[in-house]
């Protein structure tokens, strides 16, 4: 009794935050809301899970709320092209709203937990709601592409220093290859590189 009045607590308190960060960018009336969250579900996995593979159509947008994710872009050349943690929205947009095979693959690198939202029911509940969801999730996802680029062409030492400031719960978790491969260096780069950062 007392663990799932728990569980409700904790999902309760989570729709609560994900609510708080959507209202930075978008207002949304209490009905409206009531009907977003008939479509939101709480998920959890061990670490090294796939959330999404390459080649599938994306269904749903995340929001983390424990954890850290990796993005791998499959190319010619496939790299690690972003991380995602807590307070993080995490969906392949283009797919998502294209209904297109992705060339990315979401794999958790910790434990995580997350709130999957379904967003084309809401399209087919309300127009509107879609259309709210779909801003959110571009807005974010152009904040992603910008930060990534900095940390990806910028002087190589100013980048993995700025890495490190902004996400340091993800430089303590990532493997240091896949740190690398992000900020598009070699990993011997950047083994020197934090050698003489923390030395």
């Amino acid at each position: 009794m007392g663990d799932n009045r728990d569980k409700t607590n904790y999902f309760e308190t989570s729709i609560v935050e994900l609510r708080r960060k959507i209202k930075r960018s978008i207002k949304i009336s209490d009905a409206d809301w009531e009907t977003i969250k008939e479509n939101i579900s709480i998920r959890s996995s061990e670490k090294n899970y796939v959330l999404h593979e390459a080649g599938n159509v994306e269904e749903v947008a995340r929001f983390i709320l424990k954890g850290n994710v990796k993005i791998k872009h499959h190319s010619e050349t496939p790299y690690i092209m972003d991380f995602r943690g807590k307070g993080d929205f995490l969906s392949d947009v283009a797919s998502l709203f294209s209904n297109r095979k992705s060339c990315f693959t979401f794999q958790t690198i910790t434990k995580c937990e997350w709130l999957e939202i379904n967003v084309n029911e809401l399209k087919e509940l309300n127009e509107n709601l879609y259309y709210i969801a779909s801003r959110l999730l571009i807005d974010h996802l152009k904040k992603g592409y910008q930060q990534a680029s900095f940390f990806r062409f910028n002087d190589s030492f100013e980048r993995y220093k700025a890495f490190c400031e902004t996400k340091p719960e993800i430089a303590r978790n990532s493997k240091l290859r896949d740190v690398a491969s992000y900020l598009n260096i070699t990993p011997q780069s950047l083994s020197r590189i934090r050698k003489n950062l923390y030395y």
